[in-house]
């Protein structure tokens, strides 16, 4: 048993909620999950009423969200890469599709940053706001 299986099992967790964990958490219905954890829906249904269970999965589900992002980003790394060689074709109508969709994206991708920037700052100040007048 792993060190974080230890760590659950203190936390209340059954080693059989611990192995589906993971499992529970990768999938995309319920019904799945139970297919793929070989436990009832029920089961997992009554799983979800603990509140350290919830948890983990959502820790689980997380970890996988996280992974995917990575995934994604190489993917985009990648995509940016082949418009990068599609812009130096020989094909005019191609570089021009290529450069099209670069700028288009692009420019989108900075309209995100801009907004994330403006969230961040909301934040910064909200949290500046809160410590200078804290609740009663």
């Amino acid at each position: 048993m792993s060190g974080n299986e230890r760590d659950l099992k203190l936390l209340g967790l059954s080693t059989r909620q611990v192995g589906a964990l993971p499992v529970i958490a990768a999938a995309p219905t319920t019904a799945q999950a139970a297919r793929n954890a070989r436990v009832s829906e029920a089961t997992i249904r009554r799983w979800k009423q603990d509140p350290t269970f919830v948890q983990q999965l959502d820790f689980h589900r997380r970890e996988l969200a996280d992974e995917a992002a990575k995934q994604s980003l190489g993917l985009i790394l990648e995509g940016i890469t082949v418009l990068a060689e599609a812009m130096k074709d020989d094909d005019k109508t191609l570089r021009i599709r290529a450069a099209r969709y670069a700028l288009l994206h692009g420019l989108q991708i900075n309209e995100s940053q801009k907004f994330h920037a403006q969230i961040d700052d909301l934040q910064n100040a909200l949290e500046n706001l809160e410590s200078r007048f804290p609740a009663r």
